[in-house]
């Protein structure tokens, strides 16, 4: 589901430039959702929309994280999309050394972590120009190593870390010739303790591919996939794969993600 679902509307260029990308996608022959050429040119449009009915970039004391639940505290404020605020949870209740969000988009994610917890150190990756250029304009002091890389390529060196993250991303990328599952294989390699996923659980069986990939690592021997979501807001759910035993709900069966479905959104 996107912004302009959740608000009802939509403006005219972002109908422009969703139309340009389907009908002039210079990139159709990946599969993919998107032309991720001009992709930032419609983001920045969902951004302007995604502003009208959540709270994208809280300021300092908007929100506290406390005994493991992430709380609104300034009630004058539209609260975060419930995509970012069962993600920021989440990752700030297996308290992390280090991050990296695959597809990091504007940055709002990584600037978001960096607020509640400024420990964290970060890093984020994109393969679009524009995507990064959005970025430094709306977060121009972000503390991240930043790299244009694509995350389809086995190729790709990405950077050791305790926590892999993604945020409506993996969604948009095809399986033509084996591009997610190698996007998962590079995930795997980078990440040493969890990965956590808050997708579309419809667009591709992400725990069957996820379970293909973990036959060729056995760095990730044992590890166990978990599921979960806040009860404000079921219809959202995260994935969980961990080597380490979390408090959340096992993830066996993938009706578990479908019941609630992730709304599309950055």
């Amino acid at each position: 589901m996107t912004y302009q679902v959740l608000t009802r509307e939509i403006t005219a260029k972002q109908a422009w430039y969703y139309t340009q990308m389907r009908l002039f996608n210079k990139q159709k022959d990946l599969n993919d959702d998107f032309d991720w050429t001009r992709y930032h040119l419609h983001y920045r449009e969902e951004l302007k929309s995604g502003s009208r009915v959540a709270t994208l970039v809280p300021r300092p004391g908007d929100f506290e994280f406390s005994q493991g639940s992430l709380r609104q505290i300034n009630k004058n404020i539209r609260p975060l999309h419930p995509n970012h605020h069962l993600l920021y949870q989440i990752i700030l209740g297996l308290k992390p050394h280090n991050v990296l969000e695959v597809g990091c988009g504007g940055g709002d994610h990584l600037s978001n972590l960096h607020l509640f917890n400024p420990q964290i150190e970060l890093f984020g990756v994109d393969r679009s120009e524009g995507q990064m250029a959005t970025l430094q304009e709306r977060h121009p002091h972000l503390p991240a190593y930043l790299k244009i890389v694509d995350l389809t390529s086995l190729e790709t060196v990405l950077p050791v870390v305790d926590v892999v993250y993604s945020q409506a991303v993996l969604m948009h990328i095809s399986e033509t010739q084996g591009r997610l599952a190698n996007v998962l294989d590079n995930i795997l390699r980078a990440a040493q303790s969890q990965v956590v996923m808050v997708e579309n659980w419809t667009e591709h069986d992400f725990l069957a591919h996820l379970r293909g990939a973990l036959k060729s690592n056995f760095a990730w021997a044992g590890a166990k996939f978990y599921y979960a979501y806040r009860p404000q807001s079921t219809e959202v759910r995260a994935l969980i794969l961990s080597k380490l035993p979390l408090p959340f709900e096992e993830l066996h069966d993938y009706n578990s993600l479908l019941q609630g479905q992730a709304m599309h959104i950055h």
